[in-house]
């Protein structure tokens, strides 16, 4: 009785064989060609070598095992419904925790004055200081991401954060003061442009203004929080503990970032998040009968499905592609060429167009019109493909190598190497069309909300000669109102106005022009109706903020075709000239208070709130003529 052949020798045979005929490796569609490797028990259950032969012969007509939970189970839209949860809850508890390291000065400048003896125009001074270093940060420090990467450059803001905290509890020095106030304001310019650069490209363009008016709401929640800790701190273990206690906790959160903060999604998930996550069909799985994977099998007479095929077919699936195999799956993810593109390339098949490549992106399915290489004319010869169609935005698009003449003489040369990145100077990004405007516009309304949120507990002591106890609890009114705002302002962009962004901070800002000459009204009527006007003019004054703020910047990068790279830095230029709003407001409400009195800055704050209005009026009246001439709208 002959002996089986053992399951190395049978391996032995298959790879021999694959040697003689390496076709059948792609006839037989065996992933990475070792899916149709024989299997035996071991050959002691085989009766002889015939019947070992005869397996061989048949294991790629049988079915494989069924496939594991696990890989039955996945789905890309789990994956970005888990991302986001995670994404979202880092980074809101993250900023809300910065504020801790924030708040507390203006808490305790009365025990600082008390002991170290520090003049009010010193205290000043130390307030200004902070303001301005946050606006000029916010400038430039947010491009150190583009090179350095979000979390390194996130991490170095929250320790460097906690470091300046500690020096300012240790002082005795208003110098030392001033300069470790001037170096946490730095630092903390970075944190909001970069949140805001890590969660946009997890949200498609439908759903960013709610995700983002919610997400903003931590700026209220924050601050009310830290006011509060540092008030308790202060009082039961004094005011150094009130620093000291924070930096800690903003110490352990840069930690947090640094080790759990997400890249940008894969070109698959982008995908995913372009059509919508909660509306895409659930992806069907290779076994299902009619599923464009299992038709593709069967046509070619195998009904085996890896696990990593079902993956990445499930994968494409879901963003609308139906590849039939994962060289094709992988280049309509991420724009390669398929075998196809690659063999048409060497056999020299270029022809006077360049044969274009079909590349589906977050959403869309667009074809890739190549530029001319070595003076070829689209009459003469291919032309080289490229990552980049016309008019489109940059990708990070790799392109796979082959080269070969093309019709007419001409050289067909496809590209090859790693992600093609494109870099931009800041003056680029701020000749951005519209972004100064959307820039100027946040300049008035951070003026606005900070003289509110500054002034209006002196207001009712000074002039309403409230106490300052129910002065200090009521003005939290413009706070409480201020999420109910900034919630609303991010559901009336997306599901009322259609995406219209910048037309909803528009009617907020004539709005919070309304509702300030209420205020003004209410303070002759009675204390409740001082309390209702406070929380009607922080519900409307943080609708504008927290678009203008956020999903504003990242609708201009998109549509002007710089795309993500460019957000940080664009997203810096408009909360920097927001906060320069906010470095000014204190010189002009003490100069017009104080020369014309306090309703006539309200009456200026009403104009300035009109002015916002006339700078946001040239992008929405180019998103009108787009719209009526048929092109795509610019979703702002």
């Amino acid at each position: 009785m002959t002996k089986p052949p053992s399951a190395l020798q049978s391996s032995l045979n298959w790879l021999q064989e694959m040697a003689q005929n390496p076709l059948s490796l792609v006839l037989q569609r065996a992933p990475r060609g070792f899916a149709a490797l024989p299997t035996t028990d071991g050959g002691d259950d085989m009766e002889g070598g015939k019947e070992g032969a005869a397996k061989e012969a048949t294991s790629n007509s049988q079915p494989q095992p069924q496939q594991p939970a696990a890989v039955k189970a996945f789905d890309p839209r789990a994956i970005v419904r888990h991302s986001q949860l995670l994404l979202f809850t880092l980074t809101y508890t993250s900023y809300a925790v910065l504020y801790s390291t924030r708040k507390p000065f203006s808490v305790v400048k009365t025990h600082i004055q008390n002991e170290l003896g520090v003049s009010r125009f010193q205290l000043g001074t130390i307030d200004t200081a902070f303001l301005t270093a946050y606006a000029l940060g916010q400038m430039f420090i947010p491009s150190l991401a583009d090179r350095w990467g979000l979390r390194n450059v996130l991490f170095l803001a929250y320790a460097g954060s906690a470091v300046c905290c500690f020096i300012f509890a240790g002082t005795h020095n208003e110098k030392v003061l001033a300069y470790a106030w001037l170096g946490n304001g730095l630092l903390h310019a970075a944190a909001f442009p970069l949140f805001v650069k890590a969660l946009s490209p997890w949200y498609s363009p439908t759903t960013r203004g709610s995700v983002l008016g919610v997400w903003t709401t931590s700026q209220q929640i924050g601050a009310m929080v830290a006011t509060a800790l540092a008030a308790f701190v202060a009082q039961h273990f004094g005011w150094r503990m009130a620093f000291y206690m924070p930096a800690l906790v903003v110490a352990a959160c840069g930690f947090a970032l640094y080790s759990l903060l997400l890249e940008a999604p894969s070109p698959a998930l982008a995908a995913v998040i372009a059509t919508g996550a909660e509306k895409v069909a659930p992806a069907p799985s290779a076994n299902d009968k009619g599923s464009p994977k299992a038709a593709d099998d069967t046509a070619n007479g195998d009904s085996r499905t890896s696990p990593r095929r079902m993956t990445v077919s499930s994968m494409a699936s879901t963003s609308g592609g139906s590849e039939a195999s994962d060289d094709h799956v992988v280049a309509s993810s991420v724009g390669h060429r398929g075998p196809k593109a690659k063999m048409d390339a060497a056999a020299g098949k270029g022809n006077g167009e360049g044969n274009g490549v079909n590349v589906k992106t977050a959403g869309e399915e667009r074809t890739e019109s190549p530029k001319v290489v070595g003076g070829g004319s689209p009459g003469g010869g291919g032309a080289a493909g490229t990552g980049e169609g016309p008019g489109s935005a940059p990708t990070d698009a790799k392109s796979t190598s082959g080269s070969g003449e093309g019709a007419n003489g001409g050289t067909h040369v496809v590209t090859t190497g790693a992600p093609v990145r494109r870099t931009f100077t800041f003056w680029d990004i701020v000749r951005m069309p519209y972004l100064l405007h959307v820039a100027g516009a946040y300049f008035f309304v951070k003026l606005i909300r900070y003289t509110l949120l500054f002034w209006l507990p002196y207001f009712l002591t000074q002039h309403l000669e409230y106490e300052a106890s129910i002065a200090g609890y009521s003005s939290m009114m413009f706070d409480i109102g201020g999420i109910g705002g900034a919630i609303f302002t991010g559901y009336l962009s997306d599901h009322i106005m259609q995406g219209k962004r910048l037309q909803a901070a528009a009617t907020m800002c004539l709005a919070t022009a309304t509702a300030i000459l209420f205020f003004a009204y209410s303070t002759h009527i009675g204390f409740s109706a001082i309390c209702f006007a406070m929380l009607v003019v922080g519900f409307t004054v943080a609708g504008p903020d927290s678009v203008l703020g956020a999903a504003a910047a990242q609708d201009l990068c998109e549509k002007s075709g710089l795309g993500l790279g460019a957000l940080s830095t664009a997203a810096g230029v408009v909360n920097g000239m927001g906060s320069s709003g906010a470095v000014v407001q204190g010189y002009l409400t003490a100069s017009i208070s104080e020369a014309l009195g306090w309703d006539s800055l309200f009456g200026v704050l009403c104009v300035m709130a009109v002015v916002s209005v006339l700078l946001l009026a040239p992008p929405m009246l180019a998103d009108g003529r787009l719209r009526h001439r048929g092109g795509p709208a610019m979703n702002v």
